[in-house]
């Protein structure tokens, strides 16, 4: 793995134990103890109790509000979903695995999963799930093991519609440490 993804894994709280021996176990060896805000948290703000009203005024909007009026919400306690980081070796095309069972996937799909992923042997290391309903993976045949694609795809309808996220070095950006979180937050009230 590139080294920045290591330092990245790390400046999020996490440890890991890359070996270079295979991508599957770098990627089984990363580990957080808490879930991330991503950094477009605001658009993934919930319905919660004291977040929404009946006059029309979004969750974020309130968000906002408390924000003005309350000086800051902590990291914890934002009303987004966080993304849950647990890392899983993943193999639902194989027609001996219980997720092949679970899922009951056609060959229509798995080609098109190998078009998108470029790989034959579908094989992955699922990385963790955006809220209920993203899931996030890598394809371990990736050319590029130092940093490898990163994809996801919807929990309610499995690899129908398989995304490129970017790399994994992109996705490690992507989530948000409490630090940067506050930063966001100091820059959203400056430009008010």
């Amino acid at each position: 793995m590139k080294k920045e993804i290591e330092n990245r894994i790390i400046e999020l709280g996490g440890v890991c134990n890359f070996r270079g021996e295979s991508l599957k176990d770098d990627l089984l060896s990363i580990s957080f103890e808490k879930p991330f805000l991503v950094k477009d948290y605001g658009s993934f703000i919930l319905d919660t109790d004291g977040m929404s009203n009946s006059s029309g005024i979004s969750s974020y909007q309130t968000f906002q509000q408390k924000l003005i009026e309350g000086g800051a919400v902590p990291y914890h306690k934002v009303p987004s979903s966080f993304f849950e980081f647990k890392t899983v070796f993943y193999t639902p095309f194989m027609t001996d695995s219980k997720e092949y069972d679970e899922y009951a996937l056609d060959d229509k799909i798995a080609d098109d999963v190998r078009a998108i992923t470029k790989s034959n042997n579908l094989e992955f290391v699922v990385i963790g799930h955006h809220g209920a309903w993203e899931q996030y993976f890598v394809c371990l045949e990736d050319e590029n093991c130092k940093n490898p694609t990163v994809y996801h795809h919807d929990l309610e309808s499995p690899f129908s519609d398989v995304y490129v996220h970017g790399s994994l070095e992109d996705f490690f950006n992507y989530i948000m440490t409490e630090k940067e979180y506050l930063s966001d937050i100091a820059e959203w009230k400056a430009q008010m």
